[in-house]
C-alpha cells in the first residue's frame, strides 16, 4: 500500500476551501490571533481592556458562526437567511463588546461570558437538519467530528512540542532568549489559526452525510465500552454507597453531593451517546444493558440531589451557581423521564433542551441574575429589618449585639450583590450614595467586615489565636531548670513536610492526620491533641493561661506556650492552618 504525503499544493488548496467555506469565521479568527498578540507584546498598554472586551467578544462569536453555516448547508435556511443570521451575529458582538467595562471584570461579567459561550456551543449540536431526527446521523456526524478533535490536538501538540524544541536548541547553542520570548507568540498562532483552520478542514460537508453512516472508529467502541461504561458503573456504586451512610445515619446530604450527582449524570449520558450504535452489537450486551437500565438507577440519586438542593437554598438561598444546579437538576429529572417512557430515543434532545433552558435563563425576569438577585435581596431586607438595622429609611446600628451567623450572612450576601452589581440597590438608604460596597455597607451597621464570609464556606467557625511572639523554625534547648525546650513551627496544610525532633532522649513529632503532638522518652509516651487544646482555648478553662496549655502524663509534664493557633471547624472536624508553639518539657521525679 502506498502513502501518499500531503504537498504543500495541497494544504494551500485545503485551506482556501476552508476559508472560502467559512469566510467570516476565518477573519475572526486572524483578528483574534493579531489581538491576542498585541496582548502579549503590549499588556499593560492602554486599550488592555479593549483587547480583553475582543477576545471575549470573538470568542462567543466563532462557534455561533459555525453554527450559521452548518444550518445553511443542511438547508434549514436560505443564503438571505444566512446572510442576515450572520449580521444580526455582527451587531450582538458589538453590542456586548461595549457592555463589557473598560475596567476590572466582576463575578457578573464572567458568569455572564460563561453562560453566553455555553450557549453558543450547545448551538453546535443542533444545528443540523438532517439530525433532527435522525440518531444515526447525529452520532455519526459528531463522531467523526471528535476524531478530527483528536487529529487536531495531535498535529497541535506536535507543532508546539517541535517549535519549543527547536528555540531551545537555539537558545542553548547561540546563547539566545528566543524560547522565552517567542515561544508563547507560536502558541498563540498556532491555536488561533492552524487549529481552528485544520479542524474546520475535516468538518464533513453535509452533501456526504450519507458517507459516514459506516463510520465507526474502533477506538470509539473500544473506549465506550472498556472505559466509559466501567467507569460510569464505579461512580454508580459510589453515590449508592453514599446514599446507604445516609440512610443508616439518618443525616442529610452534604452540599457538595449535588456537583457530584449532576457530574455522574453527565458522565453516564456521554457514555450512552457514545456508545449508542454498539447497543445492538451482538458482542457488547453489557453497552445494551447499561443504557437500558441507566436512567432507571437515577430516580434515586434525583431524589438525593433534590434533598441536598433544597437544604442548600433553604440556609443559604438561591446564588446564580444554585440556580443553575437547581435548572439542571430539573432538566436531568425531564431527560431521565423522557428517556424512560421514549422507545426511540431521540440524541438531538439532550444538548436541544439544555439550549433552550440556557437561552431561556439568561434572559428576562426568570433569568439566573435576576432570580438570584431578587433572593438574596429578600433575604437580606428580612435579616436588616428583623435585627432593627433600618431606623428611619436608613441603614443603623443595632441596640443589641448580633449573633456572629447574622454578621456573616450579611458579608456574604453584600458581597454576593457586589460582585453581580446590585448591591446599588441599597444606597437610597446609605450614607454611601455613589461608592456602596460590601465593607461601607457593614462598616454602617457598627461591625467589622470579614473577607473569610466571601467563600462559600458557610459551615466553618474559625478561629485565630495571636500572642505576638514569633518563631520559624523547629529547635530545641536544654536548661538546668527543665529537661529540655522544643520549638514546633508547623504549616499543617503542607502534607509534604514532616515535624519531628530527638534532643536530650526526647522525641517530638506532629502528627497531621490525627492533629496530636506526641512526645515519647525513654520511660514515658504521651500526646496531646489540638482538638482538646482548640476546645480549652475557647473555653477558657483553668488549664488555661492566656496563651499557655499544661499537660500532664504520669511521668512528664509539658507546658504548651502558643505564639499563634489558627484554623477552623466544622461538623466534619478540625482543619489547622499554622501552630507555633514552644513545649517546656520537665521529668516528674
Amino acid at each position: 500500500m502506498k502513502i501518499r504525503l500531503i504537498s504543500i499544493q495541497d494544504l494551500v488548496k485545503a485551506t482556501k476551501e476552508t476559508v472560502l467555506r467559512f469566510p467570516i469565521l476565518s477573519i475572526l479568527l486572524l483578528l483574534g490571533a493579531a489581538n491576542h498578540l498585541y496582548m502579549d507584546i503590549f499588556g499593560m498598554g492602554s486599550l488592555k481592556y479593549y483587547s480583553r472586551n475582543l477576545f471575549m467578544t470573538i470568542l462567543l462569536s466563532v462557534p455561533v458562526l459555525y453554527a450559521i453555516q452548518l444550518l445553511f448547508e443542511s438547508h434549514w435556511i436560505k443564503r438571505n437567511l444566512k446572510y442576515l443570521f450572520e449580521g444580526i451575529l455582527i451587531i450582538l458582538a458589538g453590542i456586548y463588546f461595549y457592555s463589557l467595562p473598560n475596567t476590572k471584570l466582576f463575578a457578573y461579567h464572567f458568569s455572564q461570558f460563561w453562560l453566553f459561550l455555553s450557549i453558543a456551543l450547545l448551538s453546535c449540536f443542533v444545528c443540523i437538519k438532517n439530525c433532527l431526527r435522525d440518531d444515526d446521523s447525529f452520532w455519526h456526524f459528531h463522531i467523526s467530528l471528535l476524531s478530527r478533535v483528536n487529529i487536531t490536538a495531535l498535529y497541535t501538540s506536535v507543532i508546539l512540542g517541535g517549535s519549543s524544541a527547536a528555540l531551545g536548541a537555539i537558545d542553548a547553542l547561540f546563547k539566545t532568549k528566543l524560547l522565552e520570548h517567542q515561544e508563547f507568540r507560536i502558541v498563540i498562532l498556532t491555536l488561533w489559526i492552524f487549529s481552528p483552520l485544520f479542524f474546520l478542514a475535516g468538518v464533513p460537508k453535509l452533501s456526504n452525510i450519507v458517507s459516514l453512516l459506516k463510520y465507526k472508529p474502533l477506538w470509539i467502541k473500544n473506549i465506550s465500552i472498556y472505559v466509559l461504561i466501567p467507569f460510569t458503573t464505579i461512580y454508580l456504586a459510589i453515590l449508592y454507597a453514599y446514599m446507604g451512610k445516609i440512610a443508616f445515619q439518618w443525616k442529610l446530604p452534604e452540599g457538595m453531593v449535588s456537583y457530584l450527582v449532576l457530574s455522574f449524570a453527565a458522565f453516564g449520558i456521554t457514555s450512552i451517546v457514545i456508545g449508542y450504535p454498539f447497543q445492538k452489537d451482538e458482542n457488547s450486551k453489557w453497552t445494551y444493558w447499561f443504557g437500558r437500565f441507566f436512567y432507571f438507577l437515577q430516580f434515586p440519586l434525583l431524589i438525593l440531589l433534590g434533598i441536598a438542593i433544597y437544604q442548600r437554598v433553604m440556609d443559604y438561598g438561591i446564588t446564580f451557581r444554585r440556580f443553575y444546579v437547581l435548572l439542571l437538576a430539573v432538566w436531568l429529572l425531564f431527560i431521565t423521564i423522557f428517556m424512560v417512557v421514549r422507545k426511540n430515543r431521540n440524541l438531538i434532545a439532550i444538548p436541544l433542551t439544555l439550549l433552550i433552558l440556557a437561552f431561556l435563563s439568561a434572559f428576562g425576569p426568570w433569568s439566573a441574575f435576576n432570580v438570584s438577585f431578587l433572593n438574596q435581596k429578600s433575604r437580606l431586607d428580612k435579616i436588616l429589618n428583623e435585627n432593627g438595622l433600618i431606623v428611619t429609611g436608613k441603614l443603623s446600628k443595632p441596640n443589641k449585639e448580633i449573633p456572629d451567623k447574622i454578621k456573616g450572612d450579611i458579608c456574604s450576601i453584600t458581597k454576593y450583590l457586589f460582585d453581580y452589581g446590585k448591591l446599588n440597590a441599597y444606597s437610597g438608604i446609605s450614607a454611601h450614595k455613589d461608592s456602596l460596597t460590601p465593607k461601607a455597607f457593614v462598616d454602617q451597621l457598627g461591625f467589622e467586615y470579614k473577607a473569610r464570609w466571601d467563600t462559600d464556606y458557610e459551615d466553618n467557625e474559625w478561629f485565630n489565636y495571636s500572642f505576638g511572639k514569633k518563631g520559624n523554625n523547629t529547635f530545641g534547648v536544654i536548661s538546668d531548670s527543665l529537661d529540655v525546650l522544643i520549638r514546633m513551627n508547623v504549616y499543617d496544610m503542607n502534607k509534604d513536610q514532616e515535624y519531628k525532633i530527638h534532643l536530650n532522649g526526647f522525641d517530638a513529632k506532629y502528627n497531621q492526620y490525627e492533629k496530636t503532638f506526641e512526645f515519647r522518652s525513654s520511660n514515658d509516651s504521651t500526646s496531646i491533641s489540638m482538638k482538646k487544646v482548640i476546645d480549652e482555648f475557647g473555653k477558657g478553662n483553668s488549664n488555661m493561661q492566656v496563651d499557655s496549655y499544661i499537660h500532664q502524663s504520669s511521668k512528664l509534664k509539658i507546658v504548651c506556650l502558643f505564639n499563634t493557633l489558627s484554623g477552623y471547624r466544622n461538623p466534619e472536624g478540625i482543619k489547622l492552618n499554622t501552630i507555633d508553639v514552644d513545649f517546656l518539657i520537665k521529668s516528674k521525679n
